[in-house]
């Protein structure tokens, strides 16, 4: 019987919290795995809000048991943010 347990814990800065992730191959990379993590800066709960959202890729490493941030990109201001941030205050 496996065990499920925390490998690696990934501390977020500028009072940032991650709220989806998605493990995702990509093809530019020969459909290698990566995590994609979605982060929200500054997020208060009632009402709704928070001053930026991003995306965090990391590469997975040392046989999946550690991450590497390969690319970070700030999505506030753009299509994506806009939709998710209406869908949650429906």
């Amino acid at each position: 019987m496996s065990q499920n347990k925390t490998v690696r814990v990934v501390h977020l800065d500028n009072n940032e919290a991650a709220f989806s992730l998605a493990v995702v191959p990509f093809e530019a990379r020969e459909n290698e795995l990566h995590l994609v993590v979605g982060t929200a800066q500054d997020t208060l709960l009632l009402p709704r809000s928070c001053t930026s959202g991003f995306l965090r890729v990391y590469k997975f490493t040392n046989d999946g048991a550690d991450l590497e941030l390969v690319h970070k990109v700030n999505i506030s201001g753009s299509h994506l943010h806009c939709e998710l941030t209406q869908r949650r205050r429906s």
